[in-house]
């Protein structure tokens, strides 16, 4: 699995869905596809990348021995090492620009050091730096720790987390200097059960008594009792309050007792994006990479258009008789229009 810029779980709170096990597949391609499509829209890869890139010195397109353009649809957030002409330069004898990155598409040879750009044998990929890159500042947080009994080993697929409220399939995740994809969510048992009076087969019974907060949902997680799904829209002490029925599931009703699960225990892909695989104890914590609003916004647009084009046989129509219409999606263009407007990569002109 590539890096995506949305979530399964963000999707699927835009519309009702109500066929999990075939809409999950759908929606998972088409983010996908979506989020690639993104990419060439604005000529740029967003998410973070740990790794080396080479360069050509001298270039054509950098005439000034000094100044080396970074080509190409990643770009430099931070610098980690510098090699010219098989000679290692410190990130102190450079300078990033532009000044208000990252990212930046530009380095420079700081002139106040003795430091130059050299093409060694060959200029063929004689510039060589490591770092980290992405289209956009990296916004990362702190969202959970690693719960599971004795931590992790380096290949273990599995974090047990307190909390995913934030967490959904397809997010950047890191450990440490790991970044991991999360593929999959299955329910754990949370430790509290459904207090006293239980719940009754109601749409409008939306409060779940619970016997203590230790261990309770949070907003935005998805909780089972009993086998019907709930997705959790507040608590308050000992009490979540619930949208019933979600995912297609039967609306029932649950003596107290009933245990309550939350999906909380994550299948990842291990060592995604150039970085390596590690062991990590009970409590390390996890961060997760949120990409920039417009970003997810418009993978979010495209991949509904993309479940509402399907499901029709993209033969998606408006109006009727002599008025009917192909549906067009002025919106999702509009979309379109505003994140290029903020994100696209603008084409560089100049003179040799």
């Amino acid at each position: 699995m590539s890096a995506s810029y949305t979530t399964r779980e963000a999707v699927k709170s835009a519309v009702d869905v109500t066929d999990p096990a075939r809409a999950n597949a759908q929606i998972d391609r088409l983010i996908a596809d979506a989020s690639r499509s993104v990419d060439t829209l604005c000529h740029r890869e967003f998410f973070p990348w740990y790794g080396t890139q080479r360069y050509d010195w001298p270039d054509l397109s950098s005439p000034n021995f000094w100044r080396m353009w970074l080509p190409g649809v990643k770009e430099l957030v931070s610098l980690s090492t510098v090699v010219s002409g098989g000679v290692d330069l410190t990130p102190a004898d450079v300078v990033l620009y532009p000044e208000d990155g990252p990212p930046y598409d530009r380095v420079e040879i700081n002139r106040a050091t003795a430091a130059s750009f050299d093409s060694g044998s060959t200029e063929q990929g004689s510039l060589v730096l490591t770092g980290l890159w992405a289209g956009a500042p990296v916004d990362e947080r702190p969202v959970s720790v690693i719960a599971n009994a004795g931590g992790i080993t380096d290949s273990g697929t599995t974090l047990d987390v307190p909390d995913s409220s934030v967490i959904g399939v397809h997010s950047v995740i890191r450990c440490g200097t790991e970044r991991m994809i999360v593929t999959g969510k299955t329910a754990l048992d949370t430790g509290t059960d459904l207090a006293t009076p239980g719940m009754t087969a109601e749409m409008r019974n939306v409060a779940v008594p619970l016997t203590t907060a230790t261990g309770a949902p949070e907003a935005g997680e998805m909780i089972v009792i009993d086998g019907e799904r709930m997705l959790v829209r507040e608590r308050i002490g000992t009490t979540a309050y619930v949208t019933r029925q979600a995912d297609g599931t039967v609306l029932a009703a649950h003596s107290a007792g009933a245990s309550v699960y939350a999906y909380r225990r994550l299948t990842v892909q291990r060592a995604a994006l150039g970085t390596t695989a590690a062991a990590y104890t009970v409590g390390t914590a996890i961060n997760r990479w949120f990409p920039h609003p417009s970003l997810e916004g418009l993978t979010i647009a495209k991949t509904l258009n993309g479940v509402a084009q399907e499901n029709s046989g993209y033969a998606r129509v408006i109006g009727t008789g002599e008025n009917q219409r192909e549906a067009r999606g002025a919106g999702l263009k509009a979309k379109t229009d505003e994140t290029y407007f903020q994100l696209g990569r603008l084409g560089r002109i100049g003179a040799i």
